[in-house]
């Protein structure tokens, strides 16, 4: 804090706190609006007069008007500038068993709990998060590795505050390890085949291309071992983008090849990694997002009135083959069967009903060009077929007949992954933090909701009830 008073930079210290517990709250610059009055003159638990940092000490939520309404009204968060307090029901406190697993590794049912040490930590608490993630030099990973044995399908490592990641711009993102799964257009394990995806469809046989890459070769550990069991790490400096994580797993891709084949558009062109907003497909945010005014692009977006608010829009195919724009809500960002069938949780068979559609050359001239938005009041809703060149229709049918069945096929197996929430701490985590974050993952990885404050849908919401994850350690 001290390296970037230019900032509005706010913390808490501890940040998280029972409810009968204080926090210190210490910020870069006098913040006028802030809840409670902070002091840079040594008093009020202000530590050094006039060095520009403001701070108070022993404020508690019923200063901040703090009510515990997340969790079933057992946990809040509060958040400010960049800071986050998190605060739990004082009647949880010792109530969370706890199991020791190694002299730095500890676990509880819904999430586990790294000790680096101040020296590791400082590579947390730069945002420069390579060294943890990468799995030749990840201590956590070797860690829990030793511990399990490859016996996992992710790792996700998560820093005790929300820690945004320098290298992608992203509080969360996803680091492949192995591609051990056909069938799901995954690219190719870089490692092992460096080429892999690159040239892909330049030969005039995306099949050939797909079936020569080098399936199953996992990454070395910092152990020196492998795991081919194990398919990707994720760092999740927050819950927003958790979701999207597992959708990044199964690829999305091709790199350079087109999908669905030979209909002269992809379904991923604009970065490959994420889907276009031209198509009717539905995944958790940043996988889908709002659609954009298709002439300005970025940052300028197509909105819809709806409740009498001007609200994000997406493409929308109704059961008469008429397309229309309607307002983006929590149900877009859920997977959609065709993602279900890539990563296991759904067959071939159930998924195979859904179609998807890609609007190629989208025209929405007959909207009103507004200075940040493009406005489509409700006579502009219904997109008639002179406003786009082709419909390309597409279903999982096409992903098998380029890229072949899914191997492993879907079984009762592929429906449950393991993948730890790895709690990254600077030392021993406090009572309060191990349960905050046992409340939050068993929150997300075990039942059915929404929450905006914590990344969107739940686990269990995203894949529609299809599949199960294990968290922590039961």
């Amino acid at each position: 804090m001290n390296k970037n008073k230019l900032s509005d930079t706010v913390r808490f210290f501890p940040s998280k706190i029972f409810d009968d517990e204080t926090t210190k709250i210490v910020a870069t610059g006098n913040i006028e609006t802030f809840p409670v009055t902070l002091y840079d003159d040594g008093t009020h638990g202000d530590e050094m007069a006039n060095d520009g940092l403001f701070s108070r000490a022993c404020v508690s939520k019923t200063d901040l008007n703090i009510t515990l309404t997340d969790f079933d009204n057992l946990a809040a968060s509060y958040r400010f500038h960049d800071g986050v307090l998190r605060i739990v029901d004082s009647s949880l406190r010792g109530t969370v068993p706890v199991t020791t697993l190694s002299s730095d590794l500890m676990a509880t049912e819904n999430a586990m709990f790294m000790n680096l040490g101040t020296e590791s930590y400082k590579k947390v608490r730069s945002g420069n998060t390579s060294d943890l993630q990468n799995p030749k030099t990840c201590e956590t990973c070797e860690e829990v590795l030793n511990v399990f044995g490859d016996v996992l399908d992710h790792i996700i490592l998560v820093p005790d505050e929300p820690t945004f990641n320098e290298n992608t711009n992203e509080y969360t993102n996803y680091l492949r390890t192995s591609d051990s799964t056909k069938g799901i257009m995954t690219y190719g394990d870089p490692i092992c085949d460096p080429t892999g995806w690159n040239n892909h469809g330049k030969s005039g046989s995306i099949n050939k291309d797909y079936q020569d890459l080098r399936f199953g070769c996992p990454s070395k550990f910092l152990n020196g071992r492998d795991y081919p069991r194990l398919k990707g790490i994720i760092w999740a400096g927050e819950m927003e983008g958790l979701n999207a994580a597992f959708g990044h797993w199964v690829g999305i891709g091709p790199r350079n090849g087109n999908f669905p084949l030979n209909s002269s558009v992809s379904w991923n062109s604009i970065d490959r990694k994420n889907i276009d907003d031209s198509t009717t497909v539905k995944g958790p945010y940043p996988i889908t997002g709002s659609l954009w005014d298709p002439e300005r692009g970025k940052p300028h977006k197509v909105q819809v009135l709806s409740n009498n608010k001007w609200q994000d829009s997406r493409i929308e195919a109704n059961e008469d083959g008429v397309f229309s724009l309607t307002s983006l809500d929590t149900d877009h960002y859920k997977f959609d069967d065709i993602f279900l069938y890539m990563m296991g949780f759904m067959s071939y068979e159930n998924a195979l009903s859904e179609k998807y559609y890609y609007l190629q050359e989208l025209d929405l001239s007959n909207c009103t060009t507004g200075a940040q938005n493009l406005l489509c009041s409700a006579q502009d809703t219904v997109i008639e077929e002179t406003q786009y060149k082709n419909a390309i229709e597409f279903t999982v049918k096409n992903m098998l007949s380029t890229y072949g069945p899914r191997d492993p096929v879907y079984s009762e197996e592929t429906t449950h992954l393991n993948a730890p929430a790895i709690v990254l701490s600077e030392s021993v985590p406090s009572d309060a933090s191990i349960v905050w974050h046992d409340l939050l993952f068993d929150w997300w990885g075990t039942k059915e909701g929404y929450e905006a404050t914590y990344g969107g849908h739940t686990w269990k919401s995203v894949t529609k009830g299809k599949a199960t994850i294990s968290t922590g350690y039961r």
